[in-house]
């Protein structure tokens, strides 16, 4: 210890414990990104089934599924 009762290594452990902040802090950004990017993901899936169901509520309206007709002209 120094004379005013702190350490005499004083310098390293803040150079530390910035380090340790700069970490923590970039941390923090790569989580709220990944947190943005899960979010579009799950918003995407949503509108996907709303596009899906909205498809199947027009199928039942039109009539069930579309089937090829021939079409036969006479000769």
């Amino acid at each position: 210890m120094t004379r005013n009762g702190l350490w005499s290594h004083q310098p390293q452990e803040l150079s530390r414990l910035k380090g340790l902040r700069r970490e923590l802090d970039e941390s923090s950004r790569k989580a709220r990104r990944l947190d943005e990017a899960l979010q579009e993901r799950d918003r995407a899936k949503v509108q996907v089934e709303e596009e899906k169901q909205t498809a199947l509520h027009t199928k039942r309206q039109v009539g069930g599924p579309m089937r090829e007709v021939t079409v036969r002209l006479p000769r």
